[in-house]
């Protein structure tokens, strides 16, 4: 069994850069505000529409 070939200098710092970096964040504020908007607010709404209608 032979020793594997070492990687390129390039190569090695990108992949050290890309491991090093920060995750990016999934959403920002205003992906936030419109999914509690419509996926919690307006459901409310709409039920206590029905519910007094």
């Amino acid at each position: 069994m032979s020793d594997p070939t070492p990687l390129p200098p390039e190569l090695e710092a990108r992949i050290a850069a890309f491991e090093s970096a920060a995750p990016p964040s999934d959403f920002d504020s205003a992906s936030w505000f419109w999914m509690i908007v419509l996926g919690v607010a307006i459901p409310l709404v709409l039920l206590a529409v029905g519910w007094w209608a």
